[in-house]
């Protein structure tokens, strides 16, 4: 009898242990799962993270450029503003001296026809002949229209580089 009862308590302890084992491999089962599906988490949120800091990056070196870029926009305005300036300056003056030699041509237009007339005494230059007045008249009028074709087109010339800029 007491054989028996050893031997039933020996398969007691048998099977205690073989619950034991179950539970534990059980449990160990379960940690394995939760390890796994923590470690699945870890993997996804550390590239999500990696991902994110990537395009972060990209979008500051995309903002550097773009702040150079805006820089140099704003040189090459303020260069642009001293061209025009300066494009304008040079048409006024250029307007001036057309104006100026408009008007002087008038008068040597009107000294000739003067002088076409033959009123030599309203128009007389010194000690020179109405023929020799009137050469010098002629040739200073060829020279004016001459140079105020040039202020002309000097002048279309700096209208045309002001309307471009």
């Amino acid at each position: 009898r007491i054989e028996q009862e050893i031997k039933h308590k020996e398969e007691e302890i048998k099977n205690k242990q073989r619950e034991k084992e179950t539970d534990m491999g059980q449990d160990l089962k379960a940690i394995e799962s939760e390890w796994s599906e923590l470690s699945k988490t870890l993997v996804k949120d550390t590239s999500s993270w990696q991902h994110k800091k990537e395009a972060l990056d990209s979008e500051h070196k995309s903002l550097t450029k773009l702040r150079k870029g805006l820089a140099d926009l704003r040189k090459t305005q303020e260069a642009n503003k001293s061209k025009v300036s300066k494009a304008s300056a040079a048409i006024a003056d250029t307007s001036a001296s057309l104006a100026q030699a408009t008007e002087k041509l008038a008068d040597l237009q009107r000294q000739r026809q003067a002088l076409e007339a033959g009123c030599e005494a309203d128009c007389a230059q010194g000690d020179k002949s109405v023929a020799d007045q009137l050469k010098e008249a002629q040739t200073a009028a060829v020279a004016l229209e001459t140079e105020l074709k040039q202020l002309r087109l000097k002048a279309d010339h700096f209208k045309a580089q002001l309307a471009g800029k």
